[in-house]
């Protein structure tokens, strides 16, 4: 229930409120404050996304996940821009500094306070030289015209630079707690296949060819899959007969899906350097769940998933290495069917979204 000196929160995202880090800072805002979701529905097609927000408006025209043509980019920034003038927010907090651009420009008219939530620093998703300096410019320019930065853990804010520094927050990617006992898994204890959850953003630099071909190699295998396709790569992936794609699914569906499954694919292609610095949230749900991930060596995050022996490790390209690995779990199912509870323990005190909040709302 928002408080009697509540503030009017806007969230701005390019999706359409399905984002899991979205959707935990907006429920945990719309516990205090009043809260509009604006977003982009890419897909025309309806989603439950449950934010607890009192308002989700969303820009409908057709685009491909994560892209869309310059000018329906324009066109959704201005129509950003009309609905921000009508709803006079007292904050505006916007994901990715590339959004950040007019209402940098906007904000000296409407007095708002900018919150930018870096989940992908601008200038580390090319690696383009000249593409690179110039959205280095984009990005210093929205980050000098806002108010507060949040990044997702330690490693992200090494690479903030001094003089924006003193205004970042860590705000972590750690999970919401799952509606759902571990014990009530639905986990087909009988199964002789080793399964493996494949979440998120499904596309060609997250590994997903690289499963295919150690799957292959080692065999009996099946994916449960769910998230957002992004290209033919992932396409192809999903329509594999071993391949169970469940679509778009929320949080809490997301968690069950994980918790039925053997094994967490995290793989980022480390080309981009966005994707060595990932802190991604399916690690860190993954060990919620008493689950082990298998992550690539060059993502930082890999080294810690490591040394403590919450999942396996190899570099992202070595197919044989991988499919080694998924023999090794098929040779030890039933440690891996039920749920590890040193990894739940572990957990249970430091790595749920509650140990995040209060950074969150004492930034607003």
């Amino acid at each position: 229930m928002p408080a009697p000196d509540a503030r009017h929160v806007v969230v701005i995202h390019q999706q359409d409120g399905t984002d899991v880090r979205v959707g935990k800072v907006c429920r945990t805002l719309a516990g205090q404050h009043r809260v509009t979701y604006l977003g982009w529905n890419r897909d025309l097609v309806e989603t439950a996304a449950d934010l607890g927000t009192s308002g989700r408006v969303l820009f409908v025209r057709r685009g491909q996940y994560g892209a869309g043509t310059v000018w329906v980019r324009f066109a959704f920034m201005w129509w950003l821009v009309r609905q921000l003038w009508r709803l006079r927010p007292d904050t505006v907090v916007v994901v990715n500094e590339e959004l950040a651009l007019p209402l940098v420009l906007l904000r000296p008219l409407l007095g708002y306070r900018l919150l930018i939530d870096i989940h992908d620093p601008l200038a580390d998703r090319v690696l383009v030289p000249g593409m690179r300096w110039l959205l280095r410019l984009i990005q210093t320019f929205a980050r000098s015209g806002s108010d507060r930065l949040w990044v997702t853990d330690e490693a992200r804010f090494a690479r903030v630079g001094l003089r924006h520094r003193h205004k970042t927050v860590i705000l972590p990617n750690y999970p919401n707690r799952p509606k759902f006992g571990l014990q009530d898994t639905q986990t087909d204890l009988s199964s002789p296949q080793v399964s493996i959850a494949v979440l998120g953003s499904l596309h060609a630099n997250r590994g997903v060819d690289i499963l295919r071909q150690a799957m292959e190699r080692s065999g009996d295998c099946r994916v449960e899959a769910a998230g957002w396709i992004a290209d033919e790569v992932s396409r192809s992936f999903c329509e594999l007969p071993n391949v169970k794609f469940h679509g778009v699914v929320d949080q809490q569906q997301s968690l069950r899906l994980m918790s039925s499954c053997d094994l967490v694919f995290c793989f980022y292609n480390p080309e981009i350097p966005n994707n060595r610095n990932a802190s991604p949230n399916k690690v860190y749900e993954a060990i919620c769940l008493g689950k082990r991930c298998v992550i690539n060596e060059e993502a930082q995050v890999s080294q810690w998933v490591l040394a403590n022996r919450f999942g396996y490790v190899c570099r992202y390209a070595d197919v044989a290495a991988l499919a080694d690995i998924l023999r090794s779990v098929k040779a030890d199912l039933p440690a891996h069917r039920l749920p590890d509870q040193r990894l739940v323990e572990f957990a249970r005190s430091k790595l749920y979204w509650e140990v995040a909040e209060p950074a969150l709302l004492g930034s607003i």
